[in-house]
Parts: structure tokens; sequence; C-alpha cells
């Protein structure tokens, strides 16, 4: 069985790099580089994001921090599935500067905040 530091540390390797795939596909979006319409930058978001899920929920079981007993572990659910969402819309609908400029600030708050609540461990971590 995985160690839970071993766990930990797999979740926070991908937690960086959904942020870097992130913040490289939205440069390259606000360029409208063809780059971004390459396979792999489409598919490896999806499979690094799988992993950072998977690698969530199994750190939940083996600490026993189940969303229903602790309110700021339902707050980060809820926050990623938010950023799912937004970014679904920052990719696919946003298209004048002003729209990507809102999605991406959007976007970026809500990993902020997703931070902000695995580190206070309160689900208002202001």
């Amino acid at each position: 069985m995985i160690s839970y530091t071993a766990l930990k540390h797999f979740h926070l390797a991908t937690v960086a790099i959904t942020i870097g795939l992130f913040s490289f596909r939205a440069i390259l979006h606000f360029l409208n580089h063809p780059l971004r319409q390459k396979t792999l930058l489409k598919i490896l978001p999806h499979v690094n994001d799988t992993l950072l899920l998977i690698s969530g929920i199994s750190l939940i079981v083996s600490t026993e921090l189940y969303p229903t007993e602790h309110t700021w572990v339902l707050a980060k659910l809820i926050a990623v599935l938010v950023y799912i969402g937004l970014g679904v819309i920052f990719f696919k609908r946003c298209q004048s500067l002003p729209s990507k400029l809102v999605g991406i600030a959007a976007s970026f708050a809500c990993l902020a905040y997703i931070a902000l609540v695995a580190i206070t461990k309160s689900a208002i971590p202001f």
C-alpha cells in the first residue's frame, strides 16, 4: 500500500502540473497560437487532472476527512468543480479579450481559493 506521504507528494505534483499546463494553455489561448490545437495539449491536461482527482479522493479516504464531516473538504471539492467549469468556458467560449481576461482571472481566483482552503483547512480562509 502506498504511504500517505508518497500519496500527498504525488497529489501536490499533479497540482503543480495542472497549474503549469493551465497557464501554458491560457497563454497560447490569449495569443491564438496554433500550438493550442495540438492533440497532446488537449489530452495531457485531462490525464493529469484525472490523476489529480484520483489522488485527492485517495487522500480523503486514507485520512477519513470526508466532505460530509469536514466542510473545508466539501468547499475544496466544489471549488474544483467550479474551476473545471470555468476552464471549459474559458477555453471553449471566450473569444474576445475582455471575456478572456475575466475567464482567466476567475479561473486563477478559483485556484487561489482551493490552495488557501487546503492550507488553512477552512472553507472561509480569508
